[in-house]
């Protein structure tokens, strides 16, 4: 994208999806993703020290820290509900495949609708996710590779993605709201055959990290995180429970105390008017 061939030409999907993926391959300067750098810092995340690394490590746009990458291509010949066409790649971009969805499906695969915290083998974003700390930790095994290996099924969702353009094309917003049964179904059956896929895929990434002594700790890593996440979060509300009962205790020691003066007070001055009173009526009697 540095030097087109053609100025004229139109930006693509592909351009798109190469760019949110784009890990400085396509750059003459030879920068390189910070994520690489051995250097990591107290949080066991890559730091780039400038005066120690030079201009060499850069944030990628492919990086480990996007989540959910899409982006809008609008059609202005497509009723005004479906114009806007989301492609979504779940999870990190870089080794995601993108999917494409109009504005007017009505509902998404089971696989799109899990919540977990943590790895979910069910879950589209936790297998997207796992297969791109695979390659993330074992560049030397996967590189590219898997990257490389989801341009064929987006070549062929961009092809049938035109085909569906043209038969709503010129259609109006009633047409599109009727056809949105139909849209949907379409969607769901894609969004479905996509999961298989990456699940054939995590499978394979498994079986031959394990071949080639690669390592695979990123689920386990999450999972002790989340635990220690939890024991703390266990811990502050022991000593906030704590922190309240002790108050609760004295309030209510300082309530019973008040409660013994004021009964003490009571006692003691119905006694003195007693006294007072015995006097009293002892030398009206005299009289």
């Amino acid at each position: 994208m540095q030097t087109p061939t053609d100025p004229n030409r139109r930006c693509s999907v592909e351009d798109v999806s190469a760019i949110q993926r784009n890990r400085f391959e396509t750059l003459r300067e030879g920068f390189l993703p910070n994520d690489l750098n051995d250097k990591r810092g107290a949080h066991g995340r890559p730091e780039v020290n400038a005066h120690e690394d030079g201009d060499k490590y850069k944030y990628a746009p492919g990086n480990d820290n996007v989540v959910d990458a899409h982006y809008y291509q609008v059609k202005k010949d497509l009723p005004s509900s479906m114009s806007s066409i989301m492609w979504l790649s779940s999870a990190p971009s870089r080794n995601t495949p993108y999917s494409s969805f109009y504005g007017t499906v009505t509902d998404t695969c089971k696989a799109l609708k899990p919540k977990d915290g943590q790895y979910n083998k069910n879950s589209f974003y936790w297998v997207a996710w796992h297969i791109d700390q695979m390659v993330a930790q074992n560049w030397d095994i996967f590189g590219s590779s898997i990257k490389e290996k989801w341009q064929a099924p987006e070549k062929e969702e961009i092809a049938e993605q035109a085909a569906r353009d043209a038969k709503y094309t010129g259609e109006t917003d009633a047409d599109a709201k009727a056809a949105s049964k139909e849209v949907t179904k379409d969607s769901l059956e894609r969004t479905e055959k996509l999961f298989k896929q990456m699940r054939a895929v995590e499978k394979e990434m498994t079986r031959t990290n394990k071949e080639k002594g690669g390592t695979d700790k990123s689920i386990q890593k999450l999972a002790n995180a989340i635990k220690k996440q939890d024991e703390a979060a266990a811990k502050t509300e022991s000593a906030a429970n704590g922190v309240t009962a002790t108050v609760s205790n004295s309030a209510e020691k300082t309530t019973q105390t008040t409660g013994n003066q004021i009964g003490l007070y009571a006692t003691n001055s119905v006694s003195i008017s007693a006294v007072f009173g015995f006097y009293y009526f002892q030398k009206k009697r005299k009289k």
